[in-house]
C-alpha cells in the first residue's frame, strides 16, 4: 500500500493564482494613482489662473482695463511663474474684449481651464468700485493742488 504524504512547497495553479490577483489589483490602483497626480496638477492649474484672475482685477483697479499684455500682469503679479500652465508646460492664453472691460485666461492641451470675467462678476465688481474710487481720488488731489 502506498503512503501519502504531505508535499511541501507550492505548485503551479498557486504561483498563477498570485499572479492573476497581482495583476488584477494593479490593473485597479495603477490608473487611480496616476489620476491622482493629474487631478493635483489641474488643482495647481485652477489657482495659478485665478491668481492671474485676481492680477487683471488689480491692474483694472488702476487702469480701468484688463490687459492681455503680461509684462503689463508682470506689474501686479512680479511672479512670472504663474503664467505657466503646469499640466502643459506652456504659458496660459489672456485675452480681453469689450475693449478691455472682460477678459479671459485659458489654458491648451487635454485639460482645457477656461476663467472668464463672467465666472468672477463679484470680484469684477469690486475692481469697477476701487477704479472709480482711484478716479475719484485723483481728481481730489488735483483740486487740492490748485491754488
Amino acid at each position: 500500500m502506498r503512503r501519502l504524504t504531505a508535499q511541501t512547497g507550492v505548485n503551479y495553479i498557486q504561483v498563477l493564482l498570485v499572479i492573476v490577483t497581482a495583476g488584477i489589483i494593479g490593473a485597479l490602483v495603477v490608473p487611480f494613482l496616476l489620476n491622482q497626480g493629474m487631478e493635483e496638477l489641474q488643482e495647481f492649474a485652477r489657482e495659478r489662473a485665478e491668481r492671474l484672475a485676481l492680477a487683471q482685477e488689480e491692474y483694472y483697479a488702476t487702469h480701468g482695463v484688463f490687459t492681455m499684455e503680461r509684462d503689463s500682469l508682470l506689474t501686479v503679479l512680479p511672479d512670472s511663474s504663474y503664467f505657466l500652465d503646469p499640466t502643459t508646460d506652456t504659458e496660459f492664453m489672456i485675452g480681453t474684449a469689450n475693449a478691455g472691460q472682460d477678459y479671459s485666461i485659458s489654458s491648451t492641451g487635454d485639460f482645457y481651464l477656461l476663467v472668464v470675467t463672467e465666472d468672477r462678476l463679484d470680484k469684477l465688481q469690486e475692481a469697477r468700485q476701487a477704479w472709480h474710487q482711484y478716479q475719484q481720488d485723483l481728481i481730489e488731489q488735483s483740486r487740492r493742488r490748485r491754488p
